[in-house]
Parts: C-alpha cells; structure tokens; sequence
C-alpha cells in the first residue's frame, strides 16, 4: 500500500475531488478540424454538433478512476494523514470501485436514497431526460460480445464474492431504473440488493468506458456516435454520483 504525495491529507483530496466534479459539469473538449469553423467535431453526416457528452463522461472517469485507487477503508481510519493508495497487483480496478462502494455502505443506511438523489439530481443537470428510457437504446441483438461479457463476469465474480447480480444488458436497465427510481417509503429490497444494482451499473460503465478509451474491444458499439450523447450523459450521471456519495460520505470522518 502506498501514499499519495506528501502534503495532499484526506481533506485537501476530498477539496479537490469536489473541485473536479464541479469541472465536470462546466467543460468540454475536442478536436477542431482545420477550417471547419468554430464547432468542436463532426458526425458521420458532417454535421456539426457539441464535444461536451464525451467530455463530461470522460473527465467524470477521470475523477472515478481517481477516488476508487483511494483504499478508503484504511484512509478514513486514518484521516489527518496522506490517503493510501492501491498499488499495482492489489485488487482488480473492478474490485476497487466495488469496495469503494461497500465502504459507503457501512454503516449508512440511508446510502441507496443519497445515491438515488445524486443520480437524479446529476442527470437534471446534465439535462437527461427520462434516463431509463435512454439506456432502452442499448439493443442487445446488436451487442453479442457485451452480453457474453456481462455474463461471464457474473460466473466469475459469483464464485468469490457475489458482487454482481447483472449477467444481461437487460439486466443492467433493471439495476439502473431501481436506483433512479427508489423510494424509500415504496421500494422493496434490502441494502445489500441495491449495493448489488450500484455495482451492476459501476461495471457496465466501466466496460463503456473500455471502449471508449481504448478502442471497440468487443464490448459495446458506437458509444461516442450523435444518436448515443444522451446515453453518455447517462453513464457521466451514474459515475458522478457514485463519486458524490463516497466524497459525501467521507466528509464525516474529517
């Protein structure tokens, strides 16, 4: 285990990582063709339009990708000092992210209803509308390889520690809509059921994020294409939220 840089304690990251979800929702990048005007890129057809949706998701990975290499279980017991850091070898990046969430599950057990609030709140901002409905785009007879990867980490993931309750696309939409949906007074299921949904959706955008960083992969088609940008605010949702409650959560230990 290791340290981040001296002089960066749990509560100035904590500054900063509120200072960069602040960023999130206020910047955008992307490439300017030479002598194409002021817009920031082009779709198949040429046609102009905003560099903001892939902007906002990948910086809101950026940030994800920086809180989840946090060992918040060790950091918060130790709160004046610098954040210990995963090294390399120590947990997958999956098995980061979902203990990331386990932690903000501890002991709170008002955690799925601050999710849910974030995730609503983030997705207003964002300016998504009906974001259950956006995510009916992802057609599986389209996305073959996707659906044999979300099944095939369920098989692997529920041999060591059940992390996961999602093995389809289909499923993925039924963990998303019972967290932007849930209500405390009429939703049914324990914690641990909607901890699950929190970790279904965390990997899904994951595995979008694989495909987006790094090329097709095998996993999922298009995600930066015209007709997907709302589906990529979405995913930015979902990743700024989780990153809200840790921060939120993490508060009450300095």
């Amino acid at each position: 285990m290791g340290k981040m840089s001296s002089g960066y304690s749990l509560a100035s990251q904590i500054k900063l990582f509120n200072e960069l979800q602040k960023f999130c929702l206020s910047y955008e990048h992307g490439i300017r063709p030479t002598g194409r005007g002021n817009h920031l890129y082009q779709d198949s057809s040429d046609q102009p339009y905003s560099g903001r949706p892939a902007s906002t998701f990948i910086y809101a990975f950026f940030v994800f990708s920086s809180i989840y290499n946090i060992n918040w279980q060790t950091s918060l017991q130790n709160p004046t000092q610098d954040p210990e850091v995963y090294q390399q070898g120590q947990l997958s990046e999956q098995g980061r992210f979902w203990s990331l969430v386990d932690v903000c599950y501890q002991n709170n057990p008002h955690a799925t209803q601050n999710y849910a609030e974030y995730l609503r709140n983030y997705c207003d901002k964002l300016g998504v509308n009906d974001p259950p409905r956006n995510l009916k785009g992802i057609v599986s007879a389209k996305n073959a390889d996707l659906e044999k990867k979300l099944a095939d980490q369920y098989k692997a993931r529920n041999k060591n520690g059940a992390e996961l309750s999602m093995q389809s696309i289909e499923d993925l939409r039924l963990s998303f809509r019972a967290l932007y949906r849930y209500n405390p007074k009429t939703s049914v299921g324990t914690p641990y059921v909607y901890q699950k949904h929190l970790n279904n959706v965390l990997y899904f955008v994951y595995a979008v994020r694989n495909n987006v960083f790094h090329g097709k992969k095998g996993v999922a088609v298009a995600h930066i294409a015209r007709s997907q940008e709302n589906r990529l605010l979405v995913y930015a949702a979902i990743l700024l939220a989780a990153n809200q409650l840790m921060l939120d959560h993490a508060e009450q230990f300095i």
